[in-house]
This record gives C-alpha cells, sequence and structure tokens, in this order.
C-alpha cells in the first residue's frame, strides 16, 4: 500500500498526472519490474529475519546438512553414532539423545552412543524386538510422542485403534523418548535416534522433524556401509587368524615330521646295521670256525634287532592311527576279562629282559578275581609300553614292581621302578609324542618318544580309562593306569 502512493507521488511530479498517456506506460514497466524483483527482495528479507531473529533455527539447520555430507566419509559404527548423537545434542539443545542398533545375532537392539541418559534410572541399555520396534519399522516415518495422543483420538472409532497409540506413548515415555527417528534400509530397520524433551521445553517443530528425518536417511545409508564395512575387517580378521593357526600347526608338523624322521632313522639304521653285519659275516664265512654258542649268540642278536624293528614299526603304526586325536574303543573291542591272570602274563613276557640288567621284577595282586572292561588288544600295549620303559631307564641291580590294586568303580595298575626319575622341568607334557626327559639318552639311547604318547591316547580311548605318573629324580618313576572295573 505504501509503494502504490509513493509510485503515484512520483508520477504526479514528473508527469502531472497519472493518467496521462507517459504514465501510463511508465507505470506498465514498473508494474512488470515490481512483480519479477518482488520474490527475490522478499526472499531476501525472509533470509535475513531467519538469520538475525531466529538465529538458532538457521544455524541448526546449517549445522545438520553439514553433518549429513560428513557422515558420507566415515565408515566406523561408533564415529557415526557418537557424531550424531553428540551433535544432534549440542544443536537442538536436547536433554538426551540415544543411538540404537540392531544386533544382528539376537535381533536386539543395543545402545551404540548415548549422551544424558544418565540420570534415566528406567532406561535400559538395550532393546528387545517388541512392540514398540515392530511399530516403528512399520511406520518408517519419525514417532512423536505428543502426536500420538492426537492420533489416539482420531482413530478412537475404530476397534483397538487408539490403545496402540496409548501404548506406544506409555512405552516412550517409560524409556525417556519424545521422538524416535527409524533408520530404514530395504525395509529393515537397522537402528534408531531416540531423542529427549528440549532443555528449554519447547515442542519439536515441523522443520526439526523434516530434518531429523533426512538426517536418519543419511544416518542409515551410513549405518549400513559401516556395518558392511565392519563385517568385512572381521571377516578378513578371522580368515587372517585362520591362516595365522594353520601356518602354526603346519610349522609344528613340520618340526615333528623332523624330529621323527631323526628318531625313526635312528633306530632303524642302528638294528639294521647290526643284522647287515651279523648276515654278511656269516655268509661270508666268518664264523664257520666259531663254537656252536657263539653262533647261537649271534643268532641271538639278529634275533633280537629284528623284534626292536618290529617294535619301531609297531609304535609308528600306533602313532599314526591315533595322530588325529579322535581315538575311540567300539563296543565290540571292549571285553570283560580277569586283569591279574592277564598282567601277570605280560610280566613274566620280560623276566627274561630283567634277569639280563640283573633286575628284579616282580608282580603283586590281592587275591581277589577283579573283572575290568577293556579291550585286550590293546591294554597289551599299554602294560608293555610301561614295563618296557621301566626296564630301559632303571640301572642294574634295581627293582621294578607291578602292582594290582581295586577300587570301587576301576582297577589301577603300577608300574613302580628304582630308575633314574624324570627331571621336574620334563614332567609336563611327557605323554606328547616324541618328549623324553633330558637325562633319558644316557640310559637308553634308542627310544622314540612315542610309547607314552600311544598309551595316553589308547587309555584315554577306554571307557574311565586314565594314566599318570609320579617321579622324583634319581629315586624312581611310578606309572599307572586305570580301568573300568567290571562288577
Amino acid at each position: 500500500y505504501g509503494m502504490f502512493h509513493l509510485v503515484t507521488w512520483a508520477m504526479v511530479r514528473a508527469f502531472g498526472s497519472v493518467w496521462v498517456k507517459p504514465a501510463l506506460i511508465t507505470g506498465i514497466f514498473i508494474a512488470i519490474a515490481f512483480v519479477l524483483v518482488l520474490p527475490l527482495v522478499e526472499k531476501g528479507i525472509i533470509k535475513l529475519t531467519n538469520r538475525y531473529l531466529y538465529a538458532s533455527i538457521y544455524n541448526s539447520q546449517k549445522t545438520l546438512r553439514s553433518l549429513t555430507r560428513k557422515l558420507t566419509r566415515i565408515v566406523d559404527v561408533l564415529k557415526i553414532s557418537s557424531l550424531i548423537t553428540e551433535t544432534v545434542h549440542e544443536v537442538l539443545d536436547i536433554e538426551s539423545v540415544r543411538i540404537f542398533a540392531q544386533n544382528s545375532t539376537n535381533h536386539c537392539y543395543h545402545l551404540v552412543h548415548s549422551v544424558g541418559f544418565e540420570s534415566k534410572k528406567n532406561v535400559s541399555c538395550d532393546l528387545e524386538e517388541c512392540f514398540f520396534t515392530r511399530w516403528v519399522r512399520h511406520f518408517k516415518k519419525a514417532v512423536v510422542k505428543d502426536e500420538l495422543q492426537f492420533m489416539a483420538m482420531e482413530h478412537r472409532h475404530r476397534d483397538k485403534g487408539a490403545e496402540k497409540f496409548i501404548k506406544i506413548q506409555k512405552y516412550m515415555e517409560k524409556i525417556g523418548g519424545e521422538v524416535c527417528i527409524p533408520f530404514v534400509v530395504k525395509r529393515e530397520l537397522i537402528g534408531f535416534l531416540l531423542l529427549g524433551a528440549k532443555i528449554s521445553r519447547d515442542a519439536y517443530t515441523k522443520e526439526d522433524i523434516e530434518l531429523l528425518e533426512t538426517l536418519g536417511n543419511q544416518t542409515a545409508i551410513a549405518l549400513e556401509n559401516a556395518l558392511l564395512y565392519e563385517n568385512m575387517e572381521q571377516s578378513v580378521e578371522d580368515q587372517t587368524k585362520e591362516i595365522k593357526a594353520k601356518n602354526v600347526y603346519l610349522e609344528k608338523l613340520l618340526a615333528m615330521r623332523g624330529q621323527f624322521l631323526d628318531i625313526a632313522s635312528h633306530q632303524l639304521r642302528t638294528p639294521i646295521s647290526v643284522i647287515k653285519g651279523y648276515v654278511s659275516m656269516l655268509r661270508e664265512g666268518d664264523y664257520d670256525s666259531q663254537t656252536p654258542a657263539e653262533k647261537d649268540e649271534v643268532y641271538r642278536s639278529i634275533a633280537e634287532k629284528t623284534e626292536k624293528l618290529s617294535h619301531i614299526v609297531r609304535d609308528i603304526l600306533y602313532a599314526s592311527e591315533l595322530d588325529t586325536g579322535e581315538f575311540t574303543l567300539k563296543e565290540q573291542d571292549i571285553a570283560r576279562f580277569p586283569i591279574i591272570p592277564y598282567v601277570s602274563k605280560i610280566v613274566s613276557m620280560h623276566q627274561d629282559e630283567a634277569r639280563v640288567k640283573n633286575i628284579s621284577l616282580t608282580f603283586s595282586a590281592p587275591g581277589d578275581a577283579l573283572l575290568v572292561r577293556a579291550s585286550e588288544r590293546y591294554m597289551e600295549v599299554v602294560f608293555d609300553n610301561l614295563i618296557t620303559n621301566a626296564l630301559h631307564y632303571t640301572p642294574r641291580d634295581g627293582k621294578i614292581v607291578v602292582r594290582v590294586k581295586p577300587f570301587q568303580d576301576v582297577v589301577r595298575v603300577e608300574v613302580e621302578d628304582t630308575g633314574v626319575g624324570i627331571p621336574k622341568e620334563d614332567q609336563p607334557g611327557l605323554f606328547e609324542k616324541f618328549k623324553r626327559g633330558a637325562n633319558a639318552n644316557s640310559m637308553y639311547t634308542d627310544g622314540s618318544g612315542l610309547g607314552l604318547f600311544i598309551t595316553k591316547e589308547l587309555m584315554d580311548g577306554h571307557p574311565n580309562g586314565k594314566v599318570g605318573f609320579t617321579s622324583e629324580l634319581n629315586k624312581g618313576t611310578t606309572f599307572w593306569v586305570e580301568m573300568e572295573r567290571a562288577l
């Protein structure tokens, strides 16, 4: 109105009247210019007004728009969550802000980052899948607590229509939320932003909600990218760990292979060399002039070395069979048999070897008949290993006692010797492959380090089977095994 009077006054001064022809033509051009310029002037006035009279609104929108651009450059879930919560909390002057992300394992929404929620006693750290999260997923838009009351009134005539809005409103009050901004990707709710009340107690404006929804869309994309990146990193890390573990295992296998070849080649070479030497001498007639007793000694040595080769091959085959760590006995392999005569027979088989070293090898057992549930085939290997070890590592004129001890549920067989004993530092891992005491080579150089490994694996495969030992350096060792007692 003021502009109209100003133009009229100017035209009267210039042309003497507004109705003259020059004034009318000028008026047409002024009108066209006014129509073109007015929107630009109006826009500038509004911008200046928003900047200086509503500075907080202008700055908030500017900051949040800048935030959406930053999100595209971050691929860390925690950093994204921290940036969003702290920026929104500061810019909109909100009491409390929380961000939740879905846990792919249990579909629970766990708290990733929060600001200002420490004083909320009734707020849990995680939100399980419930009617609230299902509603947010279905609604796919900002949920404003104050609007739920009006929505309930609009749906009051529908069957239970108002109840769900009241229920959501009460739940938001319980968890301390005024506004919930969902993060939806491909129709899936991957998380949400939960905002408390403004410190000023002002209501959230339409512009606030629209801006927060835009932020929510950008956050959803950023979170999805971050989660994909995180999963990829975890997958790479897991594969790297697996490769490293396999490398360690392969290195261990290679070391064991080298150790095995060293021991096996030494053990095989020695008896083979002896047998080869004796056979060559016999063929060349070197023993033709010898007495029968001397010839018998040669034959005995050949038989002894052949038996040793047989034991070495047996140990290698057993170790190969047991190397998987999954050895178990089948029910048909297990039998009920009297243990006392069984062990007594095995002890008798070693008496000749004991007499050669003048070792006292005795057997002690109670008078009662004792039955066990075990494999006769494999228990012979176990007792043979334990008694043979005792003979190898007990000096001349020593003593070895094999005892049978019954208990309520098991029967224990002990092999006690007065040998060199096992150093304490060598006792851990003694049942591992190729493990031998540091002092073992001084007594018996041909040990393979497989006997106790085989014994342990065989006993572990038995029902209630156990093996153990006690030892004192330079005083002796007692190895024991336990089998299930058959009642």
